[in-house]
């Protein structure tokens, strides 16, 4: 009977291991509590504080999970798991977020939804599951450490992967990284956002190169800042932030997801979900104060089906004694809020281009790389799309020192500069002159100025023309601004439409720079 108490995987063993529990002495119960610990690798002093303590909590959700599965009028049915041994409020502060400030969009009436009219209309189907394909890896444990927003961003990023490249195995990238460098809060929260932009930013290692610890007192490495070599299976994700948010609609939820790959989701978890095991949750009592991330993989909203029935299945990181394997079902609401406020922040992982680094290698001109400036790589047509960079969450250039990758047209490096516009631009001028001149495709906002002055196009030849322009102005006393200006012209991302305060200055000095090389 222990077996199907912890885990029970149908209404009817609910049931019954409910009428097992109700009739348990205390020593019984100890018993029970002994199989748990085991199982859960749980060690606690016989007559210790910390034993009575944990024994308590488990009792008490030992009660819940035996009142609550005699109810014959619920959709899902509770069991034990790898939390049984905490309270509530332990289980709130310690494994859920504190740290998560979107709350849900402003109120709108709830729309009738009809399931599977505007998805055949979308020509996708009324039943969709990423398991079923083999793209979705096993369930991961996140331990005590509100660490879920960094679980599902990793997790949705492995599936992404697994979609988009047939030929390769289901990654295992590391969530530690993210935890880490991401974002300040660390196990207090997180936003899935902030490890979207930080991957794109940067990269994303292999679980191998820093493992999973469940904490948040670890520094950030410094190859994952981008400094040095980068280890071999990273992944990086272009274009930035590396997201696409998606409407507040069930239909965007399920036609993103069978269309697209799994969605990112925020959800209000109640004390009903923390003992959840089996069946359609139907939320209706966790509010919408969002404090815990998990990913979509499938869905089920066949018109047939009874009212309530639809659902979404979540992939969460409680390991895999939790819910059903360590998924959940979760009624599919109307249009709105959404069950628990899950329609409050969706978010899909397009994974437009992605590429897989190799160890130690670097570009040839890193140690020119100052510390106020920021260079990183991109291909053409992320390039031609957004000006081939963007600046950090706080709207300032940090150090970035990326891989150069070879593609097949040579790398493309951007220079952007906070402070030291002066450093950067000496940086362009010692590339160029330590032979790379060929390789250095770009610098700056100069791609944004393609479509309106069309020798831009030439940007190796621009870039060569602007370091003999600068060179001659520095003699002369002159160059400052028009240099200044470009570099000023990247931090403050105006590629592309340059509506920018400098706008004016810069095609100025782009276009002396052109006439005065011939190039126009």
């Amino acid at each position: 009977m222990p077996g199907t108490l912890f885990n029970p995987e149908s209404r009817a063993q609910a049931v019954q291991a409910a009428k097992f529990v109700s009739s348990l002495t205390v020593a019984q119960r100890e018993g029970v509590f002994s199989s748990w610990k085991r199982q859960h690798g749980r060690q606690y002093a016989a007559g210790s504080p910390e034993h009575a303590q944990r024994f308590a909590a488990f009792q008490a959700n030992l009660a819940e999970v035996a009142r609550w599965n005699q109810r014959n009028d619920v959709s899902f049915w509770k069991g034990l798991n790898n939390y049984s041994d905490m309270t509530w409020a332990e289980f709130s502060s310690t494994v859920l977020m504190r740290n998560f400030p979107r709350g849900p969009p402003p109120g709108r009436a709830a729309a009738r939804h009809r399931p599977g009219r505007r998805l055949a209309q979308a020509g996708v189907p009324v039943a969709f599951d990423w398991r079923a394909r083999g793209k979705v890896p096993a369930v991961r444990y996140q331990g005590n450490c509100g660490s879920c927003w960094a679980f599902a961003a990793v997790s949705a990023l492995e599936i992404k992967a697994a979609i988009d490249n047939t030929s390769l195995p289901t990654p295992d990238f590391s969530e530690q990284q993210v935890l880490d460098c991401a974002a300040p809060h660390g196990c207090l929260g997180g936003q899935p956002e902030d490890a979207f932009e930080y991957i794109s930013e940067f990269f994303v290692s292999p679980e191998a190169a820093l493992p999973y610890t469940a904490t948040d007192n670890q520094t950030c490495p410094v190859w994952a800042r981008g400094v040095g070599a980068v280890p071999k299976g990273s992944l990086t994700v272009e274009p930035s932030p590396g997201y696409t948010r998606l409407e507040p609609t069930a239909d965007a939820v399920m036609i993103g997801l069978a269309t697209m790959g799994p969605v990112v989701v925020a959800f209000a978890v109640d004390e009903d979900f923390m003992l959840y095991a089996g069946g359609i949750y139907p939320g209706t009592s966790c509010g919408n104060k969002l404090n815990h991330a998990m990913v979509i993989v499938g869905y089920s909203a066949a018109a047939g089906l009874p009212s309530g029935q639809s659902y979404y299945t979540f992939r969460n990181s409680w390991g895999q004694e939790w819910g059903e394997s360590g998924y959940a079902r979760v009624r599919i609401a109307p249009d709105g809020i959404g069950t628990c406020g899950m329609y409050s922040d969706l978010l899909l992982q397009p994974l437009r281009s992605a590429r897989w680094t190799e160890w130690g290698r670097r570009p040839a001109a890193a140690t020119l790389r100052p510390p106020s400036a920021r260079v990183w790589t991109s291909p053409p047509s992320a390039a031609a799309d957004d000006g081939g960079g963007q600046t950090t969450r706080r709207g300032e250039w940090t150090e970035n020192a990326l891989l150069g990758r070879q593609q097949a047209h040579g790398t493309l490096v951007w220079v952007g500069a906070g402070n030291g516009d002066d450093v950067a631009i000496q940086l362009i001028v010692d590339s160029l002159r330590s032979g790379d001149k060929d390789r250095f495709l770009g610098w700056g906002g100069l791609r944004g100025l393609a479509s309106e002055f069309p020798f831009m196009l030439k940007t190796h030849e621009l870039a060569a023309a602007l370091q003999r322009y600068g060179e001659q102005q520095v003699a002369a006393g002159a160059a400052s601004q028009a240099w200044r200006g470009f570099a000023e012209a990247s931090r403050d991302r105006i590629f592309g439409a340059l509506t920018g305060p400098k706008s004016k200055e810069i095609k100025a000095g782009a276009k002396r720079a052109a006439v005065a090389e011939g190039l126009m």
